[in-house]
């Protein structure tokens, strides 16, 4: 539309904005006849605008209502003509509304709205919409040749025409705001108004003024207990002042505020604000403030929220006899932020005082979805609150997913029957058939394996398994012979497996893991281990390598534990959001508190002292973290843990460290697990080496075979993109040599090899 035209109005949406009250009146410019066209006819707008007038991009919204308008001769009452000045923006002129009480009669007629225009026969009511090119014409009932005009004296029934403009949203201040609205008869020839009942006029006038203030703010966290709380100022207006009462006799100056209440309680929280031109506005909201859980401790509150989290197969939202649960799957606690990843039956629990709580599931990845009825529940624990509960949550996919995941663990100790575990695990999201294989270096001798495997070729065992659920975990228990004291001080090499097949037999997916690990008699039996260990007496360690934690405890005590507590606080340069629990030697609740500690709960472990059962004294538990991006070069990251058994004393591990550098020497001895595995097999060898690497995205570059006195012996540097390399050593005299292994990523890794 152009401004300073005349356009013809009959519907329109309707949009509201209230201001601040102020009177103001219309002219009434031209009143033709007016008893005989129209009968108290009335405009009004909304808002009104206040003392400066509309502020700039106000959406101003126009109500006419037309009464008893009463034909003579052949002019009809036809609709409403407007004509805005430039300070409105007629892009948005929109219409609303058109609503008519009753259809009057009319007959065929000429329609002439102006010169420019011209005449011609148009069927219907009146005009609906007219551009100065275009004429418009609608029926408010389908039927051709009715007007708005009336042939009875009672003249027609009620008309009410309701449209919106806005305010041009890049006007000035003080700029003339002004128009007028016609209401229309209808001329049969000549120029249009006409000087015969063409209508009555009306015309307004206002400046653009400025923008009042209002008082608005957001507000993210949970408002408990030590629990820091975002308020986020979202007022409108040039602000000059700001002011902050949180309700608890605190205050803040500041645009934006973060405010922790020490206490539990009901609060008014109050924001004031002010802007130059003088305005002022507040706005007030109650604010419950609840308990924290600050110190999570087993069993220190009298009440539980528990549930299960499920894989809901059939996407019903009820967990069947058939449909599995889902393992290591986070659930969290809000406030507080608590998550807890359900165990090996899918159970998670929150041990909890009296207060207002929610749970809600955590996105493992983005191909699961929650079927189940609820996304979170909002559970009041009060005197009344009866445990246990189960507030439960069933998940599907819509998308197929294949990722597995396997991991290795061990405790080779000289002075006992020394033991392996190996648990793998389904990531993905449908079932999957497979098989999972473990080789060891040959000097270890296996006794037993449970379960059995199903075959065994040169040296490496396989299991098939079948129908893995999604999130389901199965383990592998191995038992070796005592070793030999003559490899105190080696280092052996192990790797294990997983593939996924499809029902021809075909590979689908597959993982690896790899363990290193140097054999002792003395072993501390409740210990900490990080892979990569790091390279030197600083534990060099590339930047950005995820790190891969292992503890081990042993109940050394005279009698049954039955519960052990493991408390972790994570190093402020680790980042939170990458923790992923992988599995424990026995089923736990694992929760991770916002405070960086991490704790695993073993309850009714009933885990034997050693002077009872040896091998079934010990326990282990194992997860991942990755450090920080941006890190500062030589960042020292640290871990210990504390293990509590029943009521005793706190049995701290020994600590653990990497020193994280952006160049790492190219002679780095890192002793890589996990994603940088390396294996080499068979181990003593009469005449080649196989060279297995378990993460694809490394690849070979160079080896050289190194002998205990640092002569090069061979030099190898011509690999295919394999991640697996043989290698002729026949030639080499017998004795013990090095393999100085070097990576696409500039990585150094050194393995041991004997020749016989």
């Amino acid at each position: 539309m152009k401004e300073n035209f005349i356009y013809f109005y009959q519907q329109i949406i309707f949009r509201l904005k209230k201001l601040l009250f102020f009177s103001f009146s219309f002219l009434l410019l031209n009143q033709i006849a007016f008893a005989q066209c129209a009968v108290s006819p009335t405009l009004t707008l909304d808002p009104i605008p206040d003392s400066t007038g509309y502020p700039a991009g106000t959406t101003v919204t126009f109500t006419l209502t037309v009464n008893g308008y009463l034909q003579l001769g052949s002019n009809w009452f036809h609709g409403v003509i407007l004509n805005y000045s430039s300070g409105w923006d007629m892009n948005s002129l929109t219409p609303i509304s058109l609503a008519a009480s009753a259809d009057g009669q009319g007959v065929w007629g000429y329609y002439d709205s102006c010169i420019s225009v011209g005449s011609g026969i148009v069927y219907g009511k009146g005009f609906y919409y007219d551009s100065p090119n275009t004429i418009g014409s609608g029926t408010l009932d389908s039927i051709p040749g009715n007007n708005y005009g009336d042939f009875s004296v009672a003249g027609t029934n009620t008309w009410t025409f309701v449209w919106s403009i806005n305010v041009d949203s890049t006007a000035a201040i003080n700029t003339s705001l002004s128009g007028s609205v016609w209401v229309t008869g209808d001329g049969v020839t000549g120029t249009w108004p006409d000087a015969s009942c063409s209508g009555d006029i009306y015309s307004f006038n206002s400046l653009v003024g400025n923008q009042p203030c209002s008082a608005s703010f957001s507000m993210s966290g949970y408002t408990s207990v030590l629990n820091p709380v975002n308020f986020i100022n979202t007022s409108s207006g040039n602000l000059s002042n700001v002011l902050w009462s949180f309700g608890d006799s605190t205050f803040s100056n500041s645009l934006n505020a973060t405010h922790t209440y020490n206490n539990i309680g009901n609060y008014n929280l109050c924001h004031f604000i002010s802007d130059t031109s003088g305005c002022a506005d507040s706005v007030c909201v109650p604010v419950t403030v609840v308990n924290y859980i600050s110190n999570y401790n087993y069993n220190s509150y009298p009440y539980y929220i528990s549930g299960t989290v499920y894989f809901d197969s059939d996407s019903n939202g009820v967990q069947s006899s058939s449909e599995s649960t889902l393992n290591n799957w986070p659930v969290t606690l809000m406030p507080g932020n608590i998550i807890s990843y359900t165990n090996s039956a899918g159970e998670y629990y929150f041990n909890v005082p009296i207060g207002i709580y929610t749970v809600h599931t955590n996105a493992v990845n983005n191909y699961w979805h929650i079927s189940s009825d609820s996304l979170s529940y909002n559970i009041d624990v009060d005197t009344n609150y009866v445990n246990p509960n189960n507030y439960s949550f069933g998940l599907n996919s819509d998308t197929t997913n294949y990722s597995l995941n396997i991991s290795g663990y061990s405790e080779i100790n000289l002075c006992w029957w020394p033991n392996f575990f190996i648990e793998y695990s389904n990531q993905g999201t449908v079932p999957v058939n497979g098989v999972v294989s473990f080789s060891i270096d040959t000097f270890i001798h296996i006794n037993s394996l449970n379960p059995s495997p199903d075959s065994i070729s040169g040296g490496t065992y396989f299991w098939n398994y079948s129908n893995l659920n999604p999130f389901n975990l199965n383990e592998i228990y191995i038992d070796f012979f005592p070793i030999n004291n003559s490899y105190i001080g080696d280092t052996f090499f192990c790797q294990s497996s997983i593939t996924a097949l499809d029902n021809s037999g075909l590979q689908i997916t597959s993982a690896n893991d790899s363990a290193s690990q140097e054999i002792t008699c003395a072993w501390d039996p409740n210990s900490k281990d990080v892979f990569p260990v790091g390279d030197g007496v600083n534990h060099l360690t590339p930047m950005n390598h995820l790190l891969n934690y292992t503890l081990h405890f042993q109940n050394t005590g005279n009698d049954t534990a039955l519960t052990v507590i493991v408390r972790d606080t994570l190093s402020s340069s680790l980042d939170l959001s990458s923790f992923r629990f992988i599995s424990s030697s026995h089923p736990c609740f694992v929760h991770l508190l916002p405070n960086r500690e991490v704790t695993f709960e073993f309850l009714n472990i009933m885990l034997p002292d050693s002077n009872v059962d040896l091998l079934g004294s010990v326990g282990w538990i194992n997860f991942e973290i990755a450090p920080l991006n941006n890190l500062p070069d030589s960042t020292t990251v640290s871990n210990q843990a504390g293990i509590y058994f029943d009521a005793n004393t706190v049995v701290m591990t020994n600590i653990v460290f990497n020193t994280f550098k952006s160049q790492v020497p190219e002679n780095a001895n890192l002793i890589y697990s996990s994603s940088e595995g390396i294996i080499v097999y068979p181990n003593p060898t009469i005449d080649k080496l196989t060279l297995s690497i378990s993460n694809k995205k490394s690849l070979l570059t160079e080896i050289q075979i190194v002998d205990v006195v640092g002569r090069v012996e061979k030099l190898l540097d011509s690999f295919t993109k394999d991640t697996n390399a043989v290698i002729d050593v026949s030639d080499l005299s017998d004795g013990i040599y090095f393999l100085k292994i070097k990576m696409s990523s500039g990585e150094i890794v050194v393995r041991k090899f004997v020749k016989e």
